[in-house]
């Protein structure tokens, strides 16, 4: 049985990073009632952990999927963010939502989708 080994300790920490910070932003979700969040998260990870184990070849797109969902996932979010900034909203409990630990969230989830986008083909050993 091969199996797949990174060759960049950086590369395989933000990965576990990655997974770890949507793990538990999607129990969060759980905890009011939303599935989605974590089917998906589990969904990838899952993806990943049996292409690492069973040395699939089908790792490089599932990994460049999941680094394209971070980039979009901080993309759409600080869209959201303008749309309410420009918008005048001021409702408390929408402009609460988007406060410093957002920009940091946000900012951190698409320099990783970044990094794992371009580390991607050249981190990966099949053995």
């Amino acid at each position: 049985m091969e199996r797949v080994y990174f060759r960049n300790r950086t590369y395989s920490d933000v990965l576990l990073l990655t997974f770890t910070a949507f793990v538990i932003r999607s129990v969060v979700f759980v905890l009011i009632g939303s599935f989605a969040p974590i089917i998906l998260t589990l969904t990838f990870g899952s993806l990943i952990f049996l292409g690492v184990f069973t040395g699939k070849k089908w790792l490089h797109p599932v990994l460049r999927f999941w680094a394209l969902l971070l980039i979009l996932f901080g993309s759409f979010r600080y869209a959201l963010w303008s749309m309410v900034y420009f918008s005048g909203i001021n409702e408390v409990h929408i402009v609460e939502q988007f406060t410093v630990m957002f920009n940091v969230f946000n900012i951190l989830a698409i320099g990783a989708g970044w990094y794992l986008l371009k580390k991607r083909k050249r981190v990966l050993v099949y053995i």
